[in-house]
């Protein structure tokens, strides 16, 4: 029998020929996990490829270029505040804030418009609902507040760029999507690719041998896989790790991002 079915868009439909039992979510580690998890014939080469992107060792990374990584969000919980930060009647982010993270983030350049409407302004947008998903602030009664953990953040970037490498492993609206993101941060880890089609070559490879397919049974397309991965593609974005904005065309994986995705696969 198949898993429930799992629809991160209406286009997508996905299921798994395993049960939960048999997915392995517990305590061992997440590289560990989906080595178990892989088909057996293929767990030797998936062994090497996890030491060849590094994964053996310690994933570290310099207080600057962390701070440096994470600005955007770090920028956005500090102009958030202890104490909070009211939105307008619409629910939205007021327009002086968006400008100001346009500016002070060096995305207006880049951007048409006046970017100074939220709902107008999707680099700000995203980073917002981004920073929910992840777990840095939520929306209460018309204003963003800071998470608890996130408060005692403000002032510890590195802190703050290991919260968001946990963050970006474990919290997902379905396991599927989970499954794609470890396996996208598998890829940056080793960084050998360079075109996001690749990638998505690469992770469809990787979630139809751990036994998720279409509920024909179909090979995953891109634009399954695209689904899947739409909202860690806005926070690797979001860090720099990829360093095409507006077009993903082509990116060099840089040396902080493999440690990032190094440490988030840690996590």
């Amino acid at each position: 029998m198949a898993q429930s079915a799992v629809e991160p868009e209406p286009f997508t439909l996905l299921f798994h020929a395993r049960t939960a039992s048999e997915q392995g979510h517990g305590s061992e580690s997440l590289t560990h996990e989906l080595t178990n998890r892989m088909p057996p014939g293929l767990r030797s080469e998936f062994r090497s490829y996890l030491h060849a992107a590094g994964l053996d060792g310690p994933a570290t990374v310099k207080a600057d270029v962390a701070e440096a990584m994470i600005a955007p969000y770090l920028w956005l919980t500090r102009r958030v505040g202890l104490d909070g930060l009211s939105l307008t009647a619409a629910g939205w982010l007021p327009p002086a804030v968006v400008r100001e993270a346009m500016t002070e983030l060096d995305w207006a350049k880049d951007w048409i418009g006046k970017a100074n409407r939220e709902d107008q302004t999707l680099p700000v947008l995203q980073l917002r609902e981004s920073a929910q998903r992840l777990g840095l602030i939520r929306k209460i009664k018309g204003r963003l507040v800071l998470t608890s953990a996130t408060k005692q953040l403000l002032d510890n970037p590195e802190g703050l760029w290991l919260f968001l490498a946990r963050s970006i492993a474990h919290r997902h609206r379905h396991d599927s999507e989970r499954d794609a993101t470890l396996l996208l941060l598998l890829e940056i880890a080793a960084g050998k690719r360079t075109e996001w089609a690749d990638y998505l070559e690469a992770v469809a490879f990787g979630l139809e041998a751990l036994g998720w397919s279409t509920h024909t049974g179909a090979e995953l397309e891109p634009n399954t896989v695209q689904a899947l991965l739409v909202d860690t593609q806005e926070v690797l974005l979001n860090l720099g790790i990829f360093d095409d904005r507006f077009g993903l065309n082509s990116n060099t994986i840089k040396t902080p991002g493999q440690a990032f995705a190094r440490a988030a696969l840690h996590s």
